[in-house]
């Protein structure tokens, strides 16, 4: 925003009640900014709001598979945790990736709320002729994970890239790890 000379040699005395300078303008914009502000509100179409739908959809319960056998399968949906750390990987719709098309973050939390859409991961089969038969899953056979589809309504599947200046996690400079849509995959 621009400032007539009026406002700067004012500085912070400065308000639309004193009368000097664009005094009209700056009342006729902060009516129209707080208008928008109420049409948005009154939609529902404010930043935090729609945050706050989206973040609600992923924290919907969703079904994990159990197995009877303790075999796993392609096509369970199971939640990926770690032993030492108890932590439980989880994707953020809120944290968008940078330098991919669509990307979201993916981060561990020790924050149990049991099975919902933001931690479970469904297993599929990496390459269709792979050598193995059956739908159970062999140790050294190559799977993916994909997102639930409570989680996102288009495929995204569990990527990692080796970290570099221009590609690492945001915080640790780590190797970064994302969900990104299938054809950015392969």
């Amino acid at each position: 925003m621009l400032y007539t000379t009026q406002q700067l040699v004012g500085g912070p005395r400065y308000s639309h009640k004193t009368k000097i300078g664009n005094w009209q303008e700056d009342m006729e914009l902060e009516e129209i900014k707080t208008t928008d502000y109420d049409v948005k509100k009154s939609g529902q179409k404010l930043a935090t709001t729609m945050n706050e739908k989206s973040f609600k959809k992923t924290k919907r319960r969703v079904p994990q598979t159990f197995s009877e056998d303790g075999l796993l399968r392609f096509g369970d949906h199971i939640m990926l945790s770690n032993k030492k750390t108890t932590g439980v990987l989880v994707m953020n719709i809120m944290d968008k990736s940078k330098g991919y098309d669509e990307a979201y973050g993916v981060t561990t939390t020790t924050r149990i709320a049991g099975p919902t859409a933001r931690n479970i991961l469904v297993i599929e089969r990496y390459e269709e002729r792979d050598g193995f038969e059956g739908n159970e899953i062999h140790y050294g056979q190559k799977i993916k994970f994909v997102c639930n589809s409570q989680f996102h309504n288009r495929k995204l599947h569990l990527h990692s890239t080796h970290s570099s200046p221009s590609h690492h996690a945001p915080v640790t400079r780590n190797q970064e790890v994302c969900v990104i849509l299938k054809d950015v995959y392969d």
